[in-house]
């Protein structure tokens, strides 16, 4: 059956093995949901041959859904879970105020999937949102230990360069036989624009390099320290971010600079760098 559906229907062989493969890791479609979404956030990833191009994150969250089903089921989630719930009450009041908004916007804009014969579409990004809207829960149900936390987050800063992948076959052209890798890796938000504009005008810019450039640049702060900044590690640090830094302005990107002033400031606050009281004073 495989090698017939391999032959005359690739999507439905892709759908079926997934499916199967969906089943058997049932058991474990919480904790892999948070480790996929954690890792490939910021990749390019993608679930291959599959209609609408979902990212990896995405078919996570859906694996959230069930796997949060048989957490609960089989009580298998962290003992404070109901506490942490309580606590952090009005996270989850917010949550369906979102949800709330997403759904009286879909009533009155209308939606649609651009599926039998409708021309309508964005029902994709409302679906994204929804289904996103269990990682609160899922997360608090699982807690994560701190050190499984870091590690996550650092396979994800290094997954961006996933991004170069994609960017690089698609400026490459059809010429190359290289599209195929387009099965599997997706393309950054603006590359066809980007594209367009290096055909027009001849300035190529690769959006690549904005993302990998924060991947880069939040590795580093990972491993350091603000106030290694100020100190004999400056001596590599600060040339380091400052090339990593040039090298996503080469995108044309001024939300790079808007995002890491931003990132910088809150994690100088968080890590004790400055006091509110003093700067006052």
């Amino acid at each position: 059956m495989i090698g017939f559906y391999l032959a005359s229907n690739i999507f439905t062989l892709a759908f079926a093995l997934i499916g199967i493969a969906w089943l058997f890791l049932l058991p474990y479609h919480a904790n892999l949901a948070a480790w996929l979404s954690l890792t490939t956030y910021t990749s390019a990833l993608i679930l291959p041959y599959f209609p609408g191009r979902p990212y990896m994150w995405e078919f996570a969250a859906l694996l959230g859904w069930s796997g949060l089903i048989i957490t609960i089921s089989l009580r298998k989630y962290a003992p404070d879970a109901a506490e942490v719930i309580r606590r952090h009450r009005w996270l989850f009041v917010g949550l369906i105020g979102y949800c709330a908004v997403l759904m009286v916007t879909m009533f009155y804009r209308g939606f649609g999937l651009r599926i039998f014969g409708s021309e309508q579409m964005g029902g994709r990004f409302y679906f994204q949102q929804f289904s996103c809207a269990i990682f609160p829960v899922l997360f608090i149900m699982l807690k994560l230990n701190e050190k499984i936390l870091i590690r996550l987050f650092i396979i994800q800063c290094l997954m961006t360069v996933t991004f170069f992948v994609s960017d690089f076959v698609f400026a490459s052209g059809r010429g190359a036989g290289l599209w195929f890798i387009l099965n599997f890796f997706e393309l950054p938000g603006d590359a066809a624009s980007f594209e367009r504009m290096a055909q027009q005008f001849g300035i190529r810019r690769y959006q690549s390099l904005n993302i990998v450039s924060q991947g880069l640049i939040f590795l580093i702060l990972v491993y350091h320290n603000l106030r290694d900044y100020f100190s004999r590690k400056g001596i590599y640090l600060i040339p380091l971010t400052v090339a990593f830094f040039g090298m996503g302005l080469l995108s044309g990107h001024r939300y790079l600079s808007l995002i890491l002033i931003v990132a910088f400031i809150f994690i100088a606050f968080t890590q004790k760098f400055y006091r509110f009281s003093d700067i006052a004073m």
